[in-house]
């Protein structure tokens, strides 16, 4: 959000949705346990989360949507 003009205002819980997604996919990575069905979760979780994250670069890098906060978005999975 220091990204943004101060003017900015930034609700909802959309951010950390994106957080919750990043941390659902990283709690599954075990090194311990490598199960075919763990790994195939692991990649289809990645991809929708990893196609989110690109879409919303693209959305935000081409000026964004007004009334989104893209950038909150993003900080959100990076938090994750």
């Amino acid at each position: 959000l220091i990204l943004l003009p101060a003017n900015t205002v930034s609700i909802g819980a959309s951010g950390a949705v994106f957080g919750l997604f990043t941390t659902s996919i990283l709690s599954r990575l075990s090194l311990r346990e490598l199960e075919w069905r763990r790994v195939v979760e692991v990649l289809i979780l990645g991809e929708f989360v990893v196609g989110k994250m690109l879409s919303e670069m693209r959305v935000a890098a081409s000026g964004g949507i007004a009334g989104v906060n893209h950038v909150a978005h993003l900080a959100g999975a990076g938090s994750g």
